[in-house]
């Protein structure tokens, strides 16, 4: 892969491009891989009593103008949940405030290099989480999005600010 896409070569952008289906054959067994997956983490929420998990929408700040493109790994943080069918939705819940821009470590990865020059040009930016449910539960996601509203301190800055 880093032949053909020189810039995009990392160990994580790697492992993304690496996956697919060529045949019918390949795409059946995936489908089946799939539906696996989907009852493993079933399984696992009904084991740990969840209804719903907050997490992360996307790993950085909103990138810059130009680079959403140039990230398709930072889509992870979504991308699974579509992937198995999972409902989700995202919620304002602050801003960034670019204090801490020193922590951020690339290690060489190109989309994390953008995540950088990102968080630097999107300071003030709304920064939102990830409320995703069980299939088939799309109210329970909106219900913990509306109890989740009165804490979004975008809210509180950008009135601050005016």
């Amino acid at each position: 892969m880093s032949r053909i896409f020189p810039f995009l070569h990392s160990s994580r952008t790697a492992i993304m491009f690496g996956a697919g289906a060529a045949t019918s054959t390949e795409l059946m067994d995936a489908m089946g891989q799939k539906d696996e997956i989907i009852d493993q983490i079933t399984t696992e929420w009904e084991n740990l009593k969840l209804d719903s998990l907050i997490c992360n929408v996307f790993p950085f700040p909103a990138p810059i103008l130009d680079a959403p493109g140039m990230l398709p790994t930072a889509t992870a943080y979504a991308l699974i949940w579509n992937l198995v069918d999972f409902p989700a939705g995202v919620v304002t819940m602050g801003y960034e405030s670019g204090k801490k821009l020193s922590t951020y470590n690339d290690d060489g990865d190109m989309t994390l290099k953008l995540a950088v020059k990102s968080v630097i040009e999107s300071v003030g930016a709304p920064i939102g989480i990830q409320v995703v449910g069980r299939r088939y539960q799309d109210e329970v996601v909106l219900r913990v999005m509306k109890e989740l509203e009165p804490f979004n301190t975008f809210k509180s800055h950008n009135n601050d600010s005016n």
